[in-house]
């Protein structure tokens, strides 16, 4: 829980222009990859794959390009993801 409070605070500390940007372009990224769920893992391209492992790796991504946090678990990238978007709500 501790980490998920860390990428929550983090979080909070981005600027609201910032939170919309990203905000956006998750919302884009979602689109793109949600017809991929459903379809099995040989059926997809290798362009349908890189989109899918982008789209797993985004969060994180946006932790290192924003904060200066050098060390990341999946907890604290969802901390930060929920508030990003609460920001932008």
């Amino acid at each position: 829980m501790a980490e998920f409070k860390k990428g929550y605070d983090l979080g909070k500390k981005i600027e609201h222009a910032e939170c919309d940007r990203i905000s956006k372009e998750w919302g884009k990224l979602e689109k793109e990859v949600s017809h991929l769920i459903n379809k099995k893992d040989a059926d997809k391209t290798e362009r349908e794959k890189q989109l899918e492992l982008y789209h797993d790796l985004f969060g994180e991504a946006k932790v290192f390009e924003t904060t200066n946090v050098t060390e990341l678990d999946d907890k604290l990238a969802d901390g930060f993801e929920k508030a990003i978007l609460e920001k932008t709500k």
